[in-house]
């Protein structure tokens, strides 16, 4: 017989614990996040009056067959689920603002640029971006690599695919510092400084919204999970890694009301059985809506729409989605207006 624990601690969270015959206790927390909350601490309980600050600190006390509650606001961090048992009978829940206002940036905004021309601008970066944003208008990128050094470095795993068409990044513009269009950027290696240099008339007040998170969310060893509700914008997933901004691995796992757009890459990827994806938007992502791999998927009331901004070859992977697996299912109430749509 199991016996049902409610219990209320001062200044905590609301718990539900679940005792078995077996001696086992399972507890579910309810878990809230608001840095815009004048009472935000992530010393706090990350409770409703006394929420978390960071999504950072939020996911490290998140556990099985926890909710964890986003509230409304801009958020430039990722979201890593920890690494735990995730298999629990329980169901674990990341819930955004119900009115659409929760957005995850994989951006960081830069200031200190320093004026070296009329229209050009520089700055020294980390690593090579691959996104850059200016008033909320994306730059175009000349002379990039994408997935650990393509097409620059010689041997690249990559180079030999789809050789005589063009290779699987045809859309990439050639060019330096030298050749730049108006309304691009330009990262030299060598100085670790992006060029940016801006369109006719536009005034550049010397703050851009930098790529910088190769994942706005990921975990893997995920089961049970339910995403809803959530915005993500811009990430540098391509510089070393394929996929999406969102990435999960696992089993039974499902993505409500979310909006992916401006990634760099996919909008996101996944790998498992038991996906399902409703009610979303996938929009002008870098190379693909969705890459997913595994059996018993099902898509429904989703939009993915002017995919492979970037330009990667249709043949390889880009455009609408590309799934891998075993005989998966696809509701036919998806819409699609990108290039391609591939289905195993």
């Amino acid at each position: 017989m199991n016996i049902l624990i409610r219990r209320v601690a001062p200044k905590s969270n609301f718990f539900v614990c679940v005792l078995a015959a077996a001696p086992t206790l399972s507890c579910a927390a309810s878990l809230y996040v608001d840095a815009y909350s004048g009472s935000a601490s992530d010393s706090g309980p990350g409770s409703a009056a006394i929420p978390f600050r960071t999504l950072t600190r939020a996911a490290s006390m998140l556990q099985p067959g926890d909710t964890l509650i986003i509230g409304p606001g801009t958020y430039r961090e990722s979201l890593t689920f920890p690494k735990r048992n995730w298999s629990s009978d329980t169901t674990t829940t990341v819930q955004g603002d119900p009115g659409g206002r929760t957005l995850l940036k994989g951006s960081r905004v830069m200031a200190s640029w320093t004026q070296v021309a009329t229209d050009r601008f520089v700055r020294v970066v980390s690593e090579e971006p691959q996104q850059i944003h200016l008033q909320g208008k994306p730059l175009t990128q000349v002379a990039g690599t994408v997935f650990g050094g393509y097409p620059d470095t010689p041997g690249h795993s990559l180079s030999t695919v789809l050789s005589t068409n063009g290779g699987i990044w045809p859309g990439r513009i050639v060019g330096d510092r030298s050749t730049m269009p108006p309304g691009s950027f330009h990262f030299d290696k060598q100085s670790k400084t992006v060029m940016i240099r801006t369109l006719p008339g536009q005034a550049f007040p010397g703050l851009a919204e930098v790529s910088t998170a190769s994942r706005v969310i990921s975990g893997n060893g995920l089961n049970n999970l339910v995403i809803r509700d959530l915005n993500v914008e811009h990430s540098n997933t391509t510089l070393n890694s394929r996929g999406g901004a969102i990435h999960l691995e696992g089993s039974s796992i499902q993505i409500e009301r979310v909006t992916v757009r401006n990634a760099d890459g996919a909008c996101i990827s996944a790998i498992g059985n038991n996906i399902t994806i409703s009610s979303g938007k996938f929009q002008n992502c870098g190379q693909l809506g969705i890459l997913g791999r595994g059996k018993k998927w099902v898509i429904s009331d989703s939009e993915f729409s002017k995919n492979n901004t970037r330009g990667f070859n249709k043949w390889w992977e880009a455009g609408g989605a590309k799934f891998v697996g075993d005989r998966i299912p696809v509701s036919r109430k998806y819409k699609t207006k990108a290039k391609c749509f591939d289905r195993w």
